[in-house]
């Protein structure tokens, strides 16, 4: 293992801790390896990471520049894994925003690309962030599609991490469709909320993934909804 893969890596057990400025600073030192070489793939790398770290700590204009020129550079390699990867974290920080339509502009793009090259993990992930936005923008149908594709997808290839989110994505889902529903219908789907939910969270915890804080703070406020429904 190369030098700047060696940091990355330890740029990514920080990261997976939740330590993101430890991390920033080891995918930084890769950046500063790669550049006076003029490997590209490295800077791309490092810029990605960097970008998913901006995500995480809010800084967005950082992510959205840093993650831009991440694109291009993977974009002018034919680096189609990487061009995915910054497109999907570009729709993630349009998603934080509330700017739903941009974020499933970019998630598409990201997801085809994934389709084209038949990478598993970034189908997955893929699919879960376009349902993920189907949700949010009330288009629960295609929302369903999404998910549920993910999550079989997900657990045929044994992603348990990645069947957990789609799991929990599919719980949100549920009670999206719980406001639509009336009477019994609207109860069981609130109850298979939180019964998804719970079964994600629990893996998530397991695992010590870096969204299980997101999806705990979730099952909660559905476990909240149930009780003051009761």
């Amino acid at each position: 293992m190369g030098i700047s893969a060696a940091v990355t890596a330890i740029g990514n057990v920080y990261m997976n801790r939740g330590e993101y400025e430890k991390a920033n600073e080891h995918y930084k030192r890769s950046q500063d390896i790669n550049e006076p070489l003029g490997n590209l793939n490295g800077v791309s790398t490092a810029l990605n990471n960097m970008g998913n770290v901006s995500i995480r700590l809010g800084r967005y204009d950082e992510g959205l520049a840093t993650l831009g020129r991440a694109a291009d550079i993977c974009e002018s390699l034919g680096d189609q894994s990487g061009f995915a990867t910054a497109l999907g974290n570009i729709g993630s920080v349009h998603d934080l925003r509330g700017n739903y339509d941009t974020a499933l502009q970019f998630l598409l793009k990201s997801l085809a690309i994934w389709e084209s090259i038949n990478d598993r993990w970034g189908l997955v992930v893929g699919l879960t962030d376009v349902g993920e936005a189907y949700r949010k923008l009330q288009r629960l149908a295609d929302a369903r599609e999404s998910l549920v594709r993910a999550h079989a997808l997900a657990t045929e290839t044994q992603l348990k991490e990645v069947a957990a989110m789609s799991l929990c994505e599919l719980g949100l889902l549920c009670e999206a469709e719980a406001a639509q529903a009336e009477g019994d219908a609207k109860g069981a789907k609130m109850n298979d909320a939180r019964e998804q939910l719970e079964t994600g969270v629990a893996i998530l915890i397991e695992m010590n993934n870096v969204q299980k804080d997101k999806y705990e703070t979730e099952l909660e406020r559905v476990k909240k909804s149930l009780t003051s429904e009761v």
